[in-house]
């Protein structure tokens, strides 16, 4: 990790933010654009988040964002195997 960038999971987290307060402003591509570079990082898990925030409403029915859920949830079930 370079000395000037956050810990993944404060990266994925700062992004979540970002997506919260992007949408209401209208700039659904780029909280979009976002919300990908938060489930690319392997400590992001947080399924539940994006199924159920209510800020994520207007974009929640894109077919991206489906596909980002599918996989943020697999890797979310994976780590609650491994535990049980």
């Amino acid at each position: 990790m370079e000395a000037n960038r956050p810990a993944a999971h404060l990266d994925a987290y700062m992004r979540q933010l970002a997506v919260e307060a992007l949408i209401p402003l209208g700039a659904h591509d780029l909280a979009l654009s976002e919300l990908g570079k938060a489930v690319d990082s392997p400590s992001f898990v947080d399924a539940d988040w994006i199924e159920r925030c209510q800020a994520l409403d207007p974009i929640r029915d894109r077919e991206e964002v489906a596909r980002m859920i599918s996989e943020v949830s697999r890797r979310a079930d994976a780590i609650w195997r491994v535990r049980t």
